[in-house]
């Protein structure tokens, strides 16, 4: 039996945007994660040179930067709407 895949109430809604916000937090979360152990592995790895290793981790810090940005620009836009 095939279920009907829409919210058709706003306590679905509720739920649907709860799992999202869940979502998108361990999402930032495990990419926290990512970022910070692809940081300090190239931070290792170039400590001969530590102006291309602070530059590396700059540009890499960037992605993550981004991402947050991305995430959180729609939740704002949420609330000031809801204002």
């Amino acid at each position: 039996m095939v279920t009907n895949p829409r919210p058709m109430s706003y306590q679905d809604l509720d739920y649907l945007w709860s799992l999202s916000k869940v979502g998108a937090r361990s999402q930032l979360e495990a990419m926290s994660a990512v970022v910070i152990a692809f940081v300090t592995g190239l931070y290792v790895t170039l400590a001969h040179s530590i102006g291309l290793a602070v530059t590396v981790c700059a540009i890499g810090c960037i992605s993550f930067i981004m991402y947050v940005w991305a995430v959180l620009r729609p939740v704002w836009w949420i609330r000031v709407a809801k204002k």
